[in-house]
């Protein structure tokens, strides 16, 4: 189930229960920010894609029958995880998740190996010639490696796009000088 936020972009509800619906503990908005900020600007539409399709956005989403866990949905790589956690010192967080992939894509020392596509990947998340459409499947083959069933690439496609036209968030800029509201109180000019 999706819902429109405020700001037009999706935030996915997470069920946890049968009958029983909560928030995602990460909003859209938050992961967007923490990929701009981690990643090339290019790819983080096909990174967010990928991650709205796994977990909704919500870094404690648990799968229900395979333990899979996380943004990205970790399986295989939740023991690589945990133990990058435990050797940096670190907590569980959004943050953290999204380091620890870009650490096993662009680190010459990963925590978790990927042999040759490693370098598929890292080269194509950051070329120009190739499309979201093209980045966002390299990311799901590469990285992901969902079965066929759960693929859902056409979604993962279609939020990547969406995501890919809407402008990066910039902080916003204060007025300037000239348009900055006058003090309240004014001091008293002339006679009493």
């Amino acid at each position: 189930m999706k819902i429109i936020s405020k700001h037009g972009k999706y935030l996915w509800l997470i069920s946890l229960f049968i009958g029983n619906i909560a928030f995602a503990t990460t909003t859209q908005d938050e992961v967007l920010e923490l990929l701009y900020k981690h990643f090339p600007t290019d790819a983080v539409p096909a990174i967010a894609g990928n991650i709205a399709v796994e977990s909704g956005f919500d870094y404690l989403k648990r799968n229900e029958g395979g333990g899979d866990y996380g943004l990205f949905q970790f399986n295989f790589q939740l023991s690589y995880y945990k133990t990058w956690l435990s050797e940096n010192k670190k907590e569980d967080s959004a943050e953290n998740q999204i380091l620890f992939v870009k650490a096993v894509i662009y680190s010459d020392d990963p925590p978790m190996e990927l042999g040759g596509a490693k370098y598929k990947l890292r080269s194509g998340l950051g070329s120009p010639k190739l499309d979201v459409k093209e980045k966002t499947t390299l990311f799901m083959e590469v990285y992901e490696k969902p079965s066929k069933q759960y693929s859902h690439l056409d979604r993962r496609i279609a939020i990547a796009r969406e995501i890919s036209i809407t402008p990066t968030p910039t902080p916003p800029t204060p007025p300037p000088p000239s348009q900055a509201l006058p003090p309240l109180i004014q001091p008293h000019q002339g006679r009493r």
